[in-house]
């Protein structure tokens, strides 16, 4: 069998790739297209790889416009997009053309994950403890407006291939760049969460993710005629800010003390960061846009249909998951 995997060099795509050179035997070949090639040698290196095995290919090509020939593959993995974008535009052109375009060059697969996100959905309505695939979408960032818009295109362009949507809440765990602020934080006298009321959260740490990843491809569950085509996949129950903050702070060895900032002061804050473009890319996740998914209190997902239809389970505690990824971090000279 071939695979063929992008974001090889994302946070995600990282922990896939190293999975899939530790422990998963069963792919003859599996193809890596690359904006940078180097970056992912260097990355190996980092984990004690002198280099690729024999089996693994990589391709130079990136979104949106993915130029490459046409590949057979019988699985595929599409865990390339981007976070952070200066405006709508920006999002849309590579979280939608580029998937529309990728798509485009698949020859024959057999199964195909793309990941979405929670903030496609948005965050809970007035009425909702937990959102499941049958709630209403309500995306609050251009990033979940065009993680929405990939879906619907998708589904509208592409039915008839074999591809499910995962939409993942907070992932946390090694190699996230977006985590290391987290534990940065965690080391200070002090630590600030965003208002005084509690928020809620769903989360996901990378290892179990990349399970429900492999879990998908591995499963005997037909897709193409699936009406379905996305899930959330997350851990069970709900955890708060106070208790994220704290988990981290405790996995650094030292006692949290946590200072509640007024929602008023953030909003300011997020004001003047996007005024700045240094700033902005300093702090992209406190940009005017970005900071929208701070205001929401809740941001809870339910796992039961893709526990339900694939087997598939949580297996490591947001406990565990931040000590882990503390110590990796630690080991690379990171906090």
């Amino acid at each position: 069998m071939k695979l063929l995997l992008t974001g090889g060099t994302g946070f995600l795509g990282r922990n896939l790739l190293l999975r899939l050179i530790r422990e998963h035997k069963k792919y003859e070949t599996i193809y890596l297209p690359l904006r940078n090639p180097e970056k992912l040698r260097e990355q190996l290196k980092q984990e004690g790889y002198d280099s690729l095995p024999a089996n693994f290919v990589p391709i130079k090509a990136e979104a949106p416009s993915w130029d490459f020939e046409p590949i057979e593959a019988d699985h595929v993995i599409y865990a390339a997009g981007t976070l952070f974008a200066q405006d709508d535009p920006g999002y849309y052109l590579c979280n939608v053309d580029g998937t529309l375009n990728f798509f485009s060059r698949l020859r024959k697969p057999t199964k195909i994950v793309v990941l979405s996100s929670q903030a496609a959905a948005g965050p809970c309505g007035p009425n909702e403890s937990a959102k499941n695939e049958h709630d209403s979408n309500n995306p609050v960032t251009g990033y979940g407006r065009s993680k929405l818009a990939m879906e619907k295109q998708l589904k509208e362009k592409f039915s008839h291939l074999p591809y499910l949507c995962l939409r993942p809440p907070m992932v946390l765990g090694a190699r996230d760049s977006a985590t290391l602020p987290l534990f940065k934080m965690a080391k200070q006298p002090v630590q600030f969460k965003p208002g005084s009321s509690l928020k809620y959260y769903s989360y996901i740490g990378v290892n179990d993710l990349v399970r429900a990843i492999l879990t998908c491809l591995d499963s005997s569950t037909p897709w193409a005629d699936s009406a379905l085509r996305y899930y959330f996949v997350a851990n069970p129950g709900a955890i708060t800010d106070r208790e994220l903050i704290s988990t981290a702070v405790e996995a650094t060895g030292r006692k949290p003390r946590l200072i509640a900032v007024p929602i008023p002061f953030i909003k300011m804050a997020s004001r003047v960061i996007d005024a700045i473009p240094p700033w902005r890319r300093a702090v992209p996740t406190l940009s005017r846009d970005r900071a929208q998914e701070i205001w929401p209190d809740r941001w809870v997902v339910s796992s039961q249909a893709f526990m339900k239809n694939f087997g598939w389970r949580a297996e490591e505690s947001l406990d565990e998951i931040l000590r882990s990824t503390y110590e990796w971090y630690e080991s690379q000279g990171l906090v």
